[in-house]
This record gives C-alpha cells, structure tokens and sequence, in this order.
C-alpha cells in the first residue's frame, strides 16, 4: 500500500522539521556558549538583514526535508518493519490493544477469498487452496486501486499515511529518548535549552519515551490493519456490485446477501 505524494511530502516536512527542533534544542548550549566567546566571530542578531534570513529559512527547508527522509527510511527498516508484522500475528496486535482490527482483518480476508472463488475473473489472481494473507492483501490492494473509487482510495492511502506517520515519529522519539539516557548514563547530565536533566531525571525519561513511542506504535498498527481492512472490504464490495457471488452456503458472509435474499 501507498501513500498519495501530498501525504508523503507533508509527513517528510513535519518529521523533518521536528528532527531539526531537537537537534537545535540539543545544541542550543554550544550555540549560546560559541555566540557569545569573546573570540567569536558571529552575526548579532540585530544585524541580520532580512535578505541573510531568507537565506537561511531557504536553507532550512529542503534540511527538514533531508532530515525527514533519512528519518523515513530509518523507520522504514526498524519500526515499520515491526509494525507490519502485525498483520500476520495476532499476539503482537493484542500486544498493542488492536486484536479487534486484527480480527476484521481476517474476517473480510476470507469474505475476499469466498467472493474471489466464486469470480471467474479473478479466481487466477490468488491460490484459493493458499489462502496465504500477504498475497490476498495485495491482490485486495490492487484490486480497489483497480476499481477507481475514490472514496475508498482516498480512505484507504488517508490511514496508511497516518500509519507511516506514527511509524517515523515513533523513531525519532525512540532515538531521542536512547540518545538521552545514553548521555546521562556515561556523561553524567544533559543541558536541552538551559534546562539540566541528571541521572535522578532517568526514571521519568524511560517513562515518557516508554509511553510514547508504545501510543504511536499502538496507533501505527491500528491504522496499518485498518487500511487493509479497507482494502479487502472495498474489494468485495465492488465484486459483489459488479457480479454478486454465491455467498448463501457460507456463514462468515450471511451480511454480504442482497437484501431480496434477508
């Protein structure tokens, strides 16, 4: 499943731009400390024209942009890796709280599968005797993006976007949060923007961070499940419009019956 290029370009900027806030808040000591050495040969900031800071706000944009990406790609490998393996472990989505998305998941897949069986036009697209959930979810995929309903895309990319968005900020806490007790840990205390945090701090770090990045990842999983969930619906559904299927003999798709047949 893909996100649409808005989508995609907004959570690069948004990831970006908050990477590029803690690593200012990070360093904001060591800039305070080089402005203001005597020796230091810095712009006041009374002296900055506005050209020189649109320079600069020109400069930091496509740095955001950078930063997101690599921010992205990091998550990608790591905590969206994770993440998807939800969609073929009930264990890890209960772990989250999401064993209700799971069980949708797996509900409408062999709904899916039933409608796919009775279809002479897409019967060859999936081994009906496999069954296999990573081959029916893709076909699911390609088949909404196949039918050209834009509602149901537009649903569908709107919560995978959310879950590529929980992913990449779950990361960036994570390393965060690492970064910190690691600094405290060996260096003794860590200054963010004038504030000092101590090893008494580390209780309430492990905390926070702990928390954190368990709620976006719980989120992340419940709107990656749900796009499938989407997916696999919208599927049946179109095939069920186009060329309604034989589901009377099959007690999981009763609901799926015309209303001729209730």
């Amino acid at each position: 499943m893909q996100t649409n290029d808005l989508n995609k370009i907004v959570t690069l900027f948004l990831v970006g731009t908050l990477g590029t806030a803690i690593l200012t808040l990070s360093a904001w000591d060591s800039l305070v400390a080089f402005h203001d050495a005597p020796n230091s040969s810095s712009i006041a900031p009374a002296q900055i024209s506005p050209g020189i800071a649109v320079v600069v706000v020109f400069f930091l944009i496509p740095m955001s942009a950078l930063l997101g990406a690599i921010i992205d790609s990091l998550a990608n490998i790591t905590v969206s890796r994770f993440v998807r393996k939800s969609r073929s472990s009930s264990n890890l989505a209960h772990a989250f709280c999401r064993g209700y998305s799971y069980k949708l998941v797996c509900q409408w897949k062999r709904k899916y599968v039933d409608a796919v069986e009775e279809s002479e036009i897409y019967r060859p697209l999936i081994d009906t005797n496999d069954q296999d959930l990573d081959a029916v979810i893709a076909t699911a995929a390609g088949h909404l993006f196949h039918s050209g309903k834009t509602e149901a895309i537009n649903w569908t990319t709107r919560h995978h976007a959310t879950f590529v968005l929980a992913c990449d900020l779950a990361f960036l806490i994570l390393a965060t949060f690492l970064t910190m007790i690691y600094r405290i840990t060996f260096y003794g205390a860590i200054n963010i923007a004038g504030v000092s945090l101590g090893p008494s701090s580390l209780p309430w770090i492990a905390l926070v961070g702990t928390v954190s990045v368990y709620s976006l990842c719980s989120l992340a999983v419940e709107r990656y499940l749900y796009s499938f969930y989407f997916a696999l619906r919208a599927s049946c559904f179109d095939m069920y419009s186009t060329k309604p299927p034989s589901w009377n003999n099959n007690p999981d798709s009763r609901e799926m019956k015309r209303p001729s047949q209730r």
